[in-house]
């Protein structure tokens, strides 16, 4: 069974992002390497960590104010705008198999396009920071 586009979903502060039409996630192992005596000068590199980050984008929304479970692009803007210990959010990837993996980001990048007979469109990019459970 294909896990279908629009049952993976990305939350952050608990809330999914209004208008959303694409979602990318991507781990890419850090390394460490290294050469000794015994294997002969034979370059070694092991996996030391990783580096998981999340893009996604869509439609610019508008959302009626005090909404609990959606953010709208301005709200997703204010976060982007936060710096310090503030700029760290909570998300949560949930597939429909029920997989999830939670943990906490920091947002990367910001953008808004808006051409003159089309949609506004944003864009996110978020990197996860300390530890990322996966269930």
């Amino acid at each position: 069974m294909a896990v279908l586009g629009y049952n993976v979903i990305l939350k952050i502060n608990n809330k999914t992002i209004a208008g959303t039409t694409q979602d990318d996630f991507n781990i890419t192992a850090t390394t460490k390497e290294s050469i000794t005596k015994a294997n002969q000068g034979a370059v070694q590199s092991s996996v030391v960590g990783h580096d998981i980050t999340f893009s996604c984008s869509g439609i610019v929304e508008v959302t009626a104010s005090g909404q609990t479970t959606t953010m709208s692009a301005d709200d997703v803007l204010e976060l982007a705008m936060k710096t310090g210990s503030q700029a760290i959010i909570p998300f949560t990837l949930t597939r429909d198999t029920g997989s999830t993996m939670t943990g906490n980001c920091v947002i990367t990048s910001y953008g808004e396009s808006a051409g003159s007979e089309d949609n506004a469109n944003w864009s996110l990019n978020l990197k996860t920071t300390g530890t990322v459970t996966i269930n």
